[in-house]
């Protein structure tokens, strides 16, 4: 079962108050809002991320490559105990595969944004299966590999980004005069920022909990 954006939307417009229809008169536009949930389900997905594996069709002489649209971190990369140099043999999911005289297997990785890139360099080309955590990827279906049961976390998280904007937009402009009238956000400021600590706090704890009771 999939949960809609256009939910989550109007869970997080109920939660800020902002249920006006007129986007003249909304704190949030819907744009805004998308942005938002999708900041919370990445922070919900570092939390709670699903374990995929992704194959990777190495080519000789080409060290970089991209990984999938969901990654979010390497949870195993089989290079060390897929090469066996002593007996001169590849270990690959057909079975053992001997190696090629000069062949140079990459030792070591490194992660950088949305690419992974190997050194030194491979000079045979093989597939290589890569283990991996995942975030959730909004579809044209919604969140569908999001539980449901967790939409509120999402919306707890994207509740407190929501207050912590607040509090930095009002920060911008503290204290001004316009014409004889003296405006003073200072407060303001200081309740959204402690608004947003609270509900981040109560984020905290309630996402360790469910991390704890469901592994």
């Amino acid at each position: 079962m999939s949960i809609e954006l256009e939910d989550l939307i109007a869970n997080l417009r109920y939660e800020v108050s902002d249920l006006d229809s007129n986007p003249e008169n909304q704190t949030f536009l819907d744009t805004e809002l998308e942005g938002i949930i999708d900041e919370a389900v990445r922070e919900y997905s570092k939390k709670r991320p699903m374990s995929k594996y992704c194959t990777l069709n190495i080519k000789a002489d080409i060290a970089s490559y991209n990984l999938p649209e969901d990654f979010l971190f390497e949870i195993y990369v089989p290079l060390t105990d897929r090469w066996n140099y002593q007996d001169r043999i590849q270990n690959t999911p057909s079975g053992l595969v001997p190696l090629p005289q000069g062949w140079q297997a990459p030792a070591e990785f490194l992660i950088q944004g949305d690419q992974i890139q190997f050194s030194p360099t491979p000079t045979m080309s093989f597939d290589l299966e890569i283990k991996y955590a995942a975030r959730h990827l909004l579809t044209e279906e919604g969140y569908t590999t999001l539980p449901v049961k967790d939409q509120d976390l999402v919306v707890l998280k994207a509740h407190s980004i929501c207050m912590r904007m607040l509090a930095t937009d009002s920060a911008k402009l503290f204290k001004y005069t316009k014409g004889d009238l003296t405006i003073d956000k200072t407060t303001r400021a200081k309740q959204y920022a402690e608004r947003a600590k609270d509900l981040n706090d109560e984020w905290n704890s309630k996402i360790e909990t469910a991390t704890g009771a469901r592994g």
